[in-house]
């Protein structure tokens, strides 16, 4: 029975391991991905806000912009979930020549919003940024076992046509050095992290910056 109850606990440990292999990541097309990108624009919760971070510029929107030399424009609220984050998508502005960079799912875990909700949530927002033009990277946050949850955010950003970045909180959230003292939200160095990861994923797309 022990070994029956390990190696149930060990398939999304494994799932999770084969889905964030880089070579199985990206491989598809990017909507509106052949337009020049000349702007960032963040839509995320309270990681996109910085919540906590005593200089806002440290926080990984502002290190990604810095990073890749662009403007950008940030839309973070704490404690949106998914569905909170579609009553802003009017708000948005027209994302012609824009690269947006959306980070949400965390408190739909954290709240235990069904799996099935986050995942039309997330196809909606998706699919309402491409009507405005936006080309689109997710940036995945998962949490202990995120095995499902990562098939499906892989499932529905091939389907969409959005790039994604694995799990951004991976060897942050573990690392004390790394995080604020709620054990919560990234520290400055997290963010660097955090920043660093998304850097690297859009440089790999090839895009027009």
């Amino acid at each position: 029975m022990k070994i029956k109850l390990f190696l149930f606990a060990l398939v999304p440990i494994l799932l999770l391991f084969t889905f964030c292999n880089g070579n199985d990541l990206n491989t598809w097309a990017l909507k509106h991905g052949e337009q020049k990108i000349t702007k960032l624009v963040f839509l995320g919760d309270s990681l996109t806000a910085g919540y906590g971070l005593s200089n806002k510029t440290k926080s990984f929107p502002d290190l990604v912009a810095k990073q890749l030399n662009l403007p950008f424009q940030r839309f973070g609220f704490s404690g949106y979930k998914t569905s909170d984050a579609l009553a802003k998508l009017p708000q948005i502005p027209e994302g012609k020549n824009a690269l947006m960079v959306v980070t949400l799912g965390g408190n739909d875990i954290l709240r235990n919003k069904p799996l099935s909700e986050t995942e039309k949530n997330l196809k909606t927002i998706f699919s309402e940024l491409h009507k405005k033009g936006y080309a689109i990277v997710y940036t995945e946050v998962l949490g202990l076992i995120g095995g499902k949850r990562h098939a499906m955010h892989l499932r529905v950003c091939q389907e969409l046509q959005v790039a994604i970045v694995p799990d951004i909180l991976a060897g942050v959230f573990s690392n004390p050095d790394l995080m604020q003292a709620d054990s919560i939200h990234p520290a400055e160095r997290g963010c660097q992290k955090i920043a660093d990861k998304i850097v690297e994923t859009i440089n790999g797309l090839k895009l027009q910056l």
